[in-house]
């Protein structure tokens, strides 16, 4: 059994308030990276959608919508560009904008996957939440299945939070970014980090509130570049606590040079006999 000295205990102990200061502070170093990528990311989405409604007018009823979801796939893949950048700054290795780009290239095909799973899970739990909710009035029965049901989205969507930033991070692990290997890595670092998680996803709601206030102007300028690198810093935390990733070491410190003791004492003469 490994057993961590106390100072290395010490060195692997998560704080929420340092991730966020962190992801906060590293998203204003790269704020017109934030607000570029975040407005570009919202117009590919937008363009889309419309693009898809006109496309589309005959659809009708709950049918319409099904128009949202190639905006929203056009959205999950932007945004695992812009996770991807954030991943790199997060973790000291010096981005570059066509960085998003290539990460969204790299990560195509396990972010279509992961949002096609996603989805699914997030549609049944919220269409079964609905029609239990619709009908709590006629049964105690129908009450318990609502709370139960709601219960399991709010678990659902904390868990999630991890998704993009385990997608972007699992490039350089061997299991690669397969969709079960992050929903079961999420699941895990949720359960295993209650507190912190939750507390994290309380932050990520406020962030959204503030962001939708002035008009919704916030979602579509800062919220994307905002949280990919909150989410990314505080994952750079878990992965401290687990050994992933070794604290930062600390700075030798920068004493006066001299000669050893043996050295300077021939130096003076001392070692000599006196004639």
């Amino acid at each position: 059994m490994n057993i961590m000295s106390n100072e290395e205990a010490a060195d692997r102990k998560i704080s929420l308030a340092r991730a966020l200061k962190n992801g906060f502070l590293s998203a204003y170093d790269h704020l017109g990276y934030v607000v570029c990528a975040s407005l570009i990311c919202s117009a590919l989405s937008l363009a889309v959608y419309g693009l898809t409604v006109m496309s589309t007018g005959f659809l009708h009823g709950a049918s319409r919508l099904l128009v949202f979801i190639p905006a929203l796939l056009v959205a999950f893949i932007c945004a695992a560009g812009v996770f991807y950048y954030a991943n790199m700054a997060a973790f000291e290795k010096r981005p570059a904008v066509i960085d998003t780009l290539m990460g969204a290239r790299k990560l195509l095909v396990p972010a279509i996957e992961l949002f096609f799973v996603d989805g699914f899970i997030t549609a049944v739990l919220l269409v079964s939440s609905a029609f239990f909710v619709s009908r709590m009035g006629t049964g105690s029965l129908y009450l318990a299945a609502a709370l139960l049901s709601a219960y399991l989205l709010l678990i659902w969507l904390i868990v999630a939070m991890y998704h993009l930033p385990l997608l972007a991070a699992q490039l350089d692990m061997e299991s690669g970014p397969k969709p079960l290997v992050i929903m079961r890595k999420s699941f895990l670092l949720t359960i295993d980090n209650l507190c912190f998680t939750v507390c994290l996803f309380v932050v990520i709601i406020a962030i959204v509130m503030l962001c939708a206030l002035p008009r919704f102007i916030g979602i579509l300028a800062i919220f994307l570049g905002v949280i990919s690198f909150v989410l990314n810093h505080a994952l750079k935390e878990l992965f401290k606590k687990y050994g992933i990733l070794q604290p930062e070491a600390e700075p030798v410190k920068d004493e006066a040079w001299r000669l050893p003791e043996s050295w300077r004492k021939r130096g003076s003469g001392e070692d000599f006999p006196e004639e």
